[in-house]
């Protein structure tokens, strides 16, 4: 499947999962650092040491490339309702502080965007509603 650039003004078409053509690559690369900086400023907070080392390691770098292809780079929720959509996170349906050992599962992972996964730790912090992740976890092992 092809798109259209993500860089305004430009009506280069690129193949999926790619989002910039060859001439701006860069500027994808710029936005996801300084994205994923923004992003991690605050979890970075919150994350213990022994949860910061296995986000910055290679078997979850690999692991999180498995699911997102597997997935077709597509937000699954999304997906499900219909919308295509780039997903640019991995998830962990389990949460790894009460499910360590789940976090190399591929089927404890789901690919999805920034939005439907801001959702769910919305959802995961309001008392009220857990429906999301019960949705989710069906299947784990």
């Amino acid at each position: 499947m092809y798109v259209i650039c993500s860089k305004v003004g430009c009506d280069n078409l690129v193949k999926l999962p790619d989002r910039y053509c060859k001439k701006h690559k860069h500027v994808e690369k710029e936005l996801k650092k300084k994205k994923s900086n923004w992003y991690n400023k605050d979890y970075d907070v919150k994350r213990s040491e022994e949860v910061k080392v296995f986000y910055n390691s290679k078997a979850w770098e690999v692991m999180r490339e498995v699911r997102l292809n597997i997935d077709n780079h597509l937000c699954q929720d999304c997906y499900k309702n219909g919308i295509i959509k780039q997903a640019d996170v991995v998830h962990h349906k389990k949460e790894l502080r009460t499910h360590w050992h789940l976090r190399l599962n591929k089927n404890n992972l789901i690919s999805l965007c920034h939005d439907c996964h801001n959702k769910i730790h919305k959802k995961k912090t309001d008392k009220n509603s857990c429906d999301i992740n019960k949705r989710l976890t069906r299947g784990v092992m």
